[in-house]
């Protein structure tokens, strides 16, 4: 019986590593020169990326988003507002608009703009077309020269610094945005397609990069077939490639420090949630796995949830941001969804620039730093082979970009 015991533990655990390794070996392609890892590709990012995904993407949203109100408004309930308010984390059964300044509140009047956009008009509209078209080419030139199927270089320091060519193609669509479109709900929908389209792009390789580092905090180099030295320069050419394209003196500070610059702020920021976590455990009834850096399960206000312990619920919380409600599973991609769209709405919006910029903080507080690092959570599912959670975790970006590529 302990023959059997001990062979069927050995079985489980070489399934459990070739399900890993596989993992790694299937998404990651290691480029080598005198037998060291120069280049870490993820190769499910190859193809073009077609700008026109996104506007059909976007344009869909506003469709299925208009419906939702016209039917709520229409029929003078308030079934749409005590939704979005319990999406934000207010109680919806007690969700009242104290005064037309609250958050929530122009959150919701945000939305409601949306209903006055006629889709088909603003999409179909030349002048749009136009603007898009002219800076898909820009766009195309810039992914051209920066490959984005490249997550680390590890003989770079500043490859990914010199790179940072992408913001000169959304400067030119903005420019020319400008120029082109009077007409306000054309030029605020163009606006906001480029802005989005620019940070998508730029998020694919975040994400992608933050499952590489699940992979390294969790497997020894010698299984994903590298050594310390090749896996503390790919730390160190992940963070690389997060230095704004201003911040010259950050980037001199990781060709200076180069063999210990990754690990040094992975293994700190890491300290620091460890320490986060510690302080907050009371509030939370259960925890439960640690699946690595990032993110844990628990439960919350009596819902089982996976919770993310780099970042808060937003700007204005102090309770770790939640990932995946095991309940309720469409329930994180419907509040990004209606974050997006609120983003434009606000657009809309009869507000002083500075009280657009501060509610603009405000939304993406909730969603954005929080999408990035779930590129670690769908790098935990990928190892243990979670093909359903897998499908979750890339739902809940919203990014069309990613759903082909992942």
């Amino acid at each position: 019986m302990k023959l059997l015991i001990t062979a069927l533990f050995i079985i489980f655990s070489l399934q459990a590593f070739a399900t890993a390794s596989d993992g790694f070996n299937k998404r990651f392609h290691l480029e080598r020169r005198d037998g060291k890892v120069v280049t870490i590709r993820d190769l499910s990012l190859e193809g073009e990326v077609a700008l026109s995904s996104y506007v059909a993407f976007i344009k869909n949203l506003l469709i299925n988003e208009q419906t939702k109100l016209v039917n709520n408004f229409v029929n003078g309930n308030q079934g749409y507002e005590q939704e979005v308010a319990r999406l934000l984390g207010e109680d919806a059964n007690f969700y009242t608009r104290a005064s037309k300044d609250d958050r929530v509140g122009q959150v919701i009047d945000s939305l409601k703009e949306l209903a006055r956009i006629d889709v088909e008009a603003v999409f179909n509209d030349p002048a749009f077309q136009d603007v898009l078209n002219s800076f898909g080419g820009k766009l195309l030139e810039a992914l051209a020269f920066l490959d984005p199927t490249v997550l680390a270089k590890l003989d770079g320091p500043r490859f990914f610094y010199k790179r940072n060519v992408v913001h000169k193609a959304v400067e030119f669509g903005l420019s020319y945005a400008k120029k082109k479109l009077t007409w306000i709900p054309v030029l605020n929908t163009a606006t906001f397609v480029i802005v989005q389209v620019e940070k998508m792009i730029k998020d694919r390789r975040v994400f992608h990069q933050n499952m590489l580092l699940h992979y390294f905090e969790n497997f020894d180099p010698s299984e994903l077939g590298m050594t310390k030295e090749d896996v503390d320069h790919a730390f160190s050419s992940i963070y690389e490639s997060q230095i704004p394209w201003f911040n010259k003196w950050e980037s001199d500070a990781a060709v200076v420090t180069w063999n210990s610059y990754g690990t040094d702020k992975f293994y700190k920021s890491v300290r620091f949630v460890n320490s986060q976590l510690r302080v907050n455990k009371h509030k939370y009834s259960r925890l439960g796995e640690r699946f690595n850096f990032a993110f844990v399960e628990g439960e919350f206000n009596g819902e089982r949830v996976v919770l993310n312990l780099f970042n808060k619920d937003n700007m204005f919380s102090k309770d770790f941001a939640i990932a995946y409600y095991q309940d309720e599973p469409l329930r994180v991609a419907r509040k990004r969804a209606v974050l997006q769209l609120a983003e434009l709405g606000l657009s809309f919006l009869s507000l002083p620039d500075w009280m657009k910029s501060s509610m603009e903080s405000y939304i993406k507080s909730f969603y954005y730093q929080q999408q990035l690092i779930e590129g670690a959570l769908y790098g935990h599912f990928e190892s243990i082979g979670d093909v359903k959670m897998m499908e979750q975790i890339k739902m809940n970006q919203l990014n069309p970009f990613e759903l082909s590529a992942i």
